[in-house]
């Protein structure tokens, strides 16, 4: 990747986010450039996540409470040592101080979150597009997807969300041990709250009547968990629940899952889905979640409606057969796998 003067661009990326799936997906794009050999350093919060995910890349540690003047205090240094052509970030307040801190011509690139609204179009951004160049790289699910805007004052730009541990994809042996250890129902919740997660909770919990051996996994924030938890109290299958977190992304998914439940959108919805796949775990997503466009019907896992009553029921089916079907399990994880390796992270870069 040249500059019209022939040079290398020398590539910063900057951050000031905790570690989340938007803030991965980032990561997942430096990592691609700097196979290339084009990131020159990272300005970043959660610096112990991200060397796990970019080694070998100098990483400054930035404060996560900074004010705008502090973190133009912080974002110079970096840039100016760097000699950066192009910056990349994916939050305002960066882009803003970046702004400042590269020499004219140069490029500042601003991911924007799947599902996210664009950037203002100020005084000041239209003024910078005078002496730089500015561009969103809008988070898209297609792989393939054209650019929208490049024509624009700001051009707008697709960027593809990538499989975040696609080098954990291995072969693994259909042993009947295998088979059977598969019992566990992971739902993926949403930080903003438990609603989304009710209907494979209620699904659950008719499966449940019949498959004692169903655990239920719960992944999310500590207040969404807490009534989630209650609500599996109200359903009778408080003791098949367990609690956690939310992953990183970065390690193997759900080895122990008969499917994974995303019950979350944007970044975090779409990149929970492809680590569940990666992993040969089905998946089961609502109709009206944009996750939805990764998984093909009763092909790499399930895509469900919930409008009314009965289709509590549609999904306690859909989960029982998943459940007690191994081979038809293993099929869709198979399928769900070749969904998660043609999402690779070298696309992130070509975008960039």
């Amino acid at each position: 990747m040249s500059r019209p003067d022939g040079a290398t661009h020398r590539i910063v990326v900057l951050s000031a986010g905790a570690w989340n799936a938007t803030t991965l997906q980032l990561a997942l794009a430096t990592r691609a450039l700097a196979e290339r050999g084009l990131v020159a350093a990272v300005g970043c919060v959660a610096t112990r996540e991200w060397q796990g995910v970019v080694p070998g890349v100098r990483v400054v540690p930035l404060e996560s409470d900074a004010g705008l003047r502090e973190q133009r205090s912080a974002v110079a240094p970096i840039v100016e040592r760097a000699r950066a052509s192009v910056v990349l970030t994916d939050d305002e307040v960066m882009r803003r101080a970046a702004v400042r801190a590269v020499e004219p011509g140069a490029c500042v690139l601003q991911r924007v979150p799947l599902g996210g609204e664009l950037p203002e179009d100020t005084v000041a951004s239209r003024f910078a597009a005078r002496r730089m160049h500015l561009a969103w790289l809008v988070a898209s699910v297609d792989r393939m997807a054209r650019p929208l805007a490049v024509e624009a004052r700001v051009p707008t730009v697709p960027m593809p969300i990538a499989t975040p541990n696609a080098e954990a994809i291995v072969p693994l042996e259909r042993t009947p041990q295998a088979l059977r250890s598969a019992r566990t129902l992971v739902v993926v919740t949403d930080p903003d709250g438990a609603a989304r997660a009710l209907p494979a909770l209620r699904a659950a919990a008719q499966v449940a009547r019949r498959h004692g051996e169903l655990r239920i996994r719960l992944l999310g924030a500590p207040t969404v968990l807490q009534g989630l938890q209650v609500h599996a109290a109200a359903l009778r299958v408080a003791s098949q629940v367990e609690v956690g977190p939310l992953p990183a992304f970065t390690g193997p998914g759900p080895a122990d899952g008969c499917a994974t439940w995303v019950a979350t959108s944007g970044d975090l919805g779409v990149t929970a889905a492809l680590w569940s796949m990666a992993a040969r775990v089905p998946v089961i997503v609502a109709a009206d979640s944009v996750a939805a466009r990764l998984v093909a019907d009763t092909g790499s896992g399930m895509v469900l409606h919930q409008q009314s009553p009965a289709d509590d029921a549609v999904a306690a089916a859909a989960l029982a057969r998943l459940l007690g079907h191994a081979r038809e399990r293993w099929l869709m994880g198979d399928a769900a796998r070749d969904t998660a390796l043609s999402h690779a992270a070298a696309p992130l870069a070509d975008a960039v």
